[in-house]
């Protein structure tokens, strides 16, 4: 098992039950927000092994994050729902 096995499992669970929470929720009218690799009180020192693993070299903050989800709840169409909009500094375009 590589090193960053456990990573990619609690990723994939994590990744799960947002899309099963916003599947259920949807139904009500709510969204989903899910955030990772935001530095945040509290992190552990896993932070500085999974920051060299991010492109720009850092975490998140906390008003990346709120700069989207105030784009989602003020101007993106209702029908919007369900969808991953990723803020993580290219991560996910790195892999």
């Amino acid at each position: 098992m590589s090193n960053d096995a456990p990573v990619v499992i609690v990723t994939g669970a994590a990744q799960g039950i947002g899309k099963a929470c916003a599947e259920r929720l949807a139904l009500d009218g709510w969204g989903v927000v899910r955030t990772d690799r935001v530095d945040s009180p509290g992190r552990s020192s896993l932070d500085d092994w999974v920051s060299h693993r991010v492109p720009m070299g850092r975490l998140g903050d906390r008003n990346e994050v709120a700069t989207v989800v105030r784009f989602l709840v003020r101007d993106a169409p209702e029908y919007l729902t369900g969808a991953r909009i990723t803020v993580d500094g290219a991560t996910e375009a790195w892999a």
